[in-house]
């Protein structure tokens, strides 16, 4: 009887939510019904173009399959009427709906297709807004230089339009193409002309997020200091806007910054404080990087056992959800905290597998040469040397002869029963002549 109560009251949740669902989709279908009537009904151009504008918002709610046949009519209709600036504004909204839903190369098109409408129509703004989206699709395509330019006409239209803020959300995007390619001075003079504007408009949140940014360059400088300021400005910012997920990377940001500053109690907490948070998040790449940290901060420490604790739960978790590049980082850190603790096997399996997943890694990426976040391959095949020199003996036996000792010992065996050999040839040799001369 107990266990049938319990499992009536967990019913109770999941039928609150299915009703929740329904509710919801009933409203947006009504929503969606009443705008497509009056859409029938409209007869202005102009009314036309704000239903449709509403209709898709809508509809986006319960998916962008749905919305996509009104997208092309809104489009439609504006192409017809030759009215550029609409077109733009339509393909514009599909193509941030595209990047939303992860089809990037189908926002790429729409992005183009309402640069082309929006240059008809001469208008600026429109024209920044589009290439600034543009260029954040290709930045996370990967195709970092293309978006660079793209960026770079953004902010040449955002000046035409005398726009403040297009001009700063473009600077913070400028800094990330240049904190990509290691060009941190850079990177930091826009980072910085983003938290200017951002601060001066009060805008709480994208100040902490650019006060992170320039900690995240400053860091990458070794100015370790600075670096510890800004994160701890942002850190107060996302605690008093209770922004929980914030909060939780600045403190694991905070944690790698007083671990390379020798605080490492602190750093521990630091991490600690976010590894609990991340936990109770569905945010799980942020997870294993922090776990990762805690790993490390454990291992400089002396804390060995926990290190291989966390490391080895950072690993396991990044391995299912195929975090392929934290994967190979982790294996890194796994292979010092296994040579710390004297699991030479351990240490040289783990170097093995993370320099292969580095290799796959290269390849893929088509990089040549190693950025900063890569691995340090030098430091790997030192482990993996070491671990040989550690595990030879074993390896080969209790008891056993080193290699050169075994060669010694089989080169005298040889020597010796070639002298028999020589021996009983010659006796033979001068018994025969002893037998023809008698």
């Amino acid at each position: 009887m107990l266990l049938r109560g319990m499992m009536h009251k967990a019913l109770y949740p999941f039928l609150f939510l299915l009703v929740l669902g329904f509710n919801l989709s009933t409203a947006v279908g009504a929503r969606g019904d009443s705008l497509r009537y009056e859409l029938r009904k409209a007869s202005v151009d102009s009314v036309r173009f704000s239903l449709y504008q509403q209709l898709v918002y809508t509809l986006l709610d319960s998916s962008l399959d749905a919305a996509v046949p009104f997208f092309v009519e809104w489009v439609d209709v504006a192409l017809r009427s030759k009215t550029w600036s609409e077109a733009g504004r339509a393909e514009a909204i599909w193509g941030v709906a595209a990047l939303q839903s992860g089809t990037l190369s189908d926002a790429s098109t729409h992005f183009s297709r309402a640069i082309r409408y929006y240059d008809n129509a001469g208008e600026s703004k429109g024209l920044g807004r589009a290439y600034n989206n543009l260029g954040i699709t290709l930045r996370r395509e990967g195709r970092f230089k293309e978006a660079f330019l793209s960026f770079l006409e953004a902010r040449k239209q955002f000046q035409l339009a005398d726009d403040a803020a297009g001009i700063a959300m473009v600077y913070n995007n400028l800094a990330q193409i240049y904190y990509q390619y290691e060009e941190y001075g850079q990177a930091l003079e826009y980072f910085t002309h983003y938290l200017n504007y951002n601060r001066a408009q009060h805008k709480a949140l994208e100040t902490a997020n650019a006060e992170n940014n320039i900690g995240a360059t400053y860091y990458e400088l070794k100015d370790y200091s600075h670096a510890l300021e800004h994160y701890y400005r942002s850190y107060d910012i996302f605690d008093s806007l209770d922004y929980r997920l914030g909060f939780a990377m600045a403190s694991d940001n905070i944690g790698l910054m007083l671990r390379e500053l020798g605080q490492l109690d602190d750093a521990v907490s630091h991490h600690q404080r976010a590894v609990q948070i991340l936990q109770d998040s569905a945010r799980m790449y942020q997870l294993t990087q922090a776990l990762g940290n805690l790993c490390t901060a454990y291992r400089l420490m002396g804390e060995t056992r926990k290190a291989v604790e966390v490391g080895h739960r950072a690993y396991a978790l990044a391995d299912s959800l195929d975090f392929e590049e934290l994967r190979t980082l982790l294996l890194e850190e796994v292979a010092l905290t296994h040579e710390s603790l004297g699991d030479y096997r351990s240490a040289f399996a783990r170097s093995k597998m993370c320099i292969e997943g580095l290799k796959k890694e290269i390849r893929e990426q088509g990089r040549e040469h190693l950025n900063t976040h890569s691995l340090n391959t030098q430091l790997l095949t030192d482990i993996i040397n070491q671990a040989n020199d550690k595990t030879q003996g074993s390896e080969k036996g209790v008891g056993e002869p080193p290699a050169m000792l075994s060669y010694l010992l089989w080169g005298g065996v040889l020597f010796l029963f070639g002298a028999l050999l020589a021996g009983a040839g010659v006796w033979i040799y001068w018994r025969r002549r002893l037998m023809r001369a008698v």
